[in-house]
């Protein structure tokens, strides 16, 4: 590389085309490299770790998904279930605790996006669970069930 081209390219903030063009580089071309070693030894070595961990999306998604449809099941009387008791453990347990387990896992792989949708759907299962729970005296606190009704409806609008 000219010496000109590679004042442009150190102008234009261009480091990583002065840093490849094989016309600085001594014969041995070690120091050339030697960041660019060290730069790939970090990939590598975030590749491994995250490589230890499985993907925590089926987790996630077992979760939401059997809790939903228990749910649903449970809403519209299936087999004339009306108290909906049955639904706390799994809501609390699969669909909120595993869903927030698996959010965590997300983010030690760094998906993001992953671990935000998981982590909010199980918070969101946690607190649905709570709220059915009788010891938390919720339903007591409407003046009858139709008032419950609606305003359990409102929300089971947010997912």
């Amino acid at each position: 590389m000219s010496p000109v081209r590679a004042q442009e390219n150190e102008a234009n903030g261009d480091k990583e085309a002065t840093l490849w063009s094989g016309d600085d580089c001594p014969e041995t071309k070690t120091d050339c490299y030697a960041t660019t070693t060290k730069e790939d030894a970090a990939r590598q070595a975030d590749i491994e770790f995250r490589q230890k961990f499985g993907d925590a999306g089926p987790l996630g998604l077992s979760g939401f998904a059997f809790a939903t449809f228990l749910t649903a099941l449970v809403n519209l009387n299936v087999h004339g279930v009306t108290i909906p008791n049955i639904v706390i453990g799994p809501a609390l347990v699969y669909g909120g605790l595993a869903q927030l387990l698996s959010g965590m896992w997300d983010i030690a792989n760094g998906n993001t996006v992953s671990a935000t949708i998981a982590c909010s759907y199980g918070c969101f299962w946690i607190s649905y669970a709570i709220s059915m729970i009788p010891f938390f005296n919720v339903r007591d606190a409407y003046p009858s069930d139709a008032d419950y009704n609606h305003a359990n409806g409102l929300f089971l609008m947010w997912p």
